[in-house]
């Protein structure tokens, strides 16, 4: 295998932070990052549903991701930034605690999902990445995505 070959294996990340956990998404997926804008709240919307933004005349809803993956959100957050994600035709923000870096990543260092983490939490990972002593869960996009329409 020539190097040529290896850099072709390897997939770009945004790495970004909830709490003290990191999280990825894919950087193709990604549409923009946002700071802390204002989110418009929608009555008799899904609880995973945090509100609603505009940009450039576009409706984007805002997922409570902290919600999705079963973290309190008792306490305000001081500094948000919106991740703006993408598949087809759908779009949705993912508000995160911070942004962190880009990392280049291995296929093959995205590993399954442990057994041992709480299901509802797995259904929206698709792999962990252990990367310098840090666990990183990548998140499938695709299937927050698909929650808007139910």
């Amino acid at each position: 295998m020539d190097l040529l070959e290896k850099e072709d294996n390897k997939q770009k990340y945004l790495v970004f932070q909830i709490d003290n956990e990191e999280y990825a998404v894919e950087v193709f997926k990604i549409k923009e990052i946002i700071n802390n804008a204002e989110v418009t709240e929608i009555p008799n919307t899904s609880p995973y549903v945090k509100g609603v933004i505009s940009r450039r005349g576009v409706i984007i809803p805002i997922l409570d991701l902290r919600k999705y993956l079963g973290f309190d959100d008792s306490q305000p957050r001081r500094k948000m930034r919106i991740i703006i994600v993408g598949h087809k035709q759908s779009m949705a923000g993912l508000p995160v605690d911070s942004v962190r870096e880009v990392e280049s990543i291995s296929s093959d260092k995205v590993t399954p999902v442990p057994q041992f983490m709480k299901r509802e939490k797995t259904e929206f990972i698709k792999g962990v990445i252990e990367q310098n002593d840090r666990f990183i869960s990548v998140l499938k996009t695709t299937v927050l995505l698909e929650r808007l329409k139910t």
